[in-house]
C-alpha cells in the first residue's frame, strides 16, 4: 500500500513509485505527482485575489482530498481556492 499523500513524510513520498514519477530515477528531485498537478493548476491562477486565503467549504477540501489520495488528481470545475487550500494542508 503506497502511503498517503496528506500525512506521510516527503522522504516515504518521494521513493513510492506511484506517488513520485523521479522515484526510480531521482527520488532527490522527485515531487509527488498530485502535488506536481496542484501546482501547474495554480500557476494559471496566480492572478487571482486572495490565492491562498480564501475559505472554501469543509466538503469541497474534503472530497478534494479523497480524488489526490487515490490519485484521481483535480477534478475540472474544482475551485482554485480548494486546490489552494489542499497545497498548503499537504505542505503543513
Amino acid at each position: 500500500m503506497p502511503p498517503r499523500l496528506f500525512g506521510s513524510s516527503l522522504h516515504d513520498l518521494v521513493l513510492d513509485e506511484k506517488r513520485c514519477a523521479h522515484a526510480k530515477v531521482e527520488a532527490r528531485i522527485g515531487v509527488p505527482s498530485q502535488v506536481l498537478g496542484m501546482i501547474r493548476i495554480l500557476q494559471q491562477f496566480l492572478d487571482t485575489p486572495s490565492l491562498f486565503k480564501k475559505k472554501v467549504k469543509l466538503a469541497t477540501t474534503q472530497a478534494l482530498r479523497a480524488d489526490l489520495e487515490e490519485e484521481i488528481g483535480v477534478k475540472v470545475g474544482t475551485e482554485v481556492h480548494a486546490v489552494a487550500g489542499c497545497l498548503i494542508q499537504w505542505v503543513n
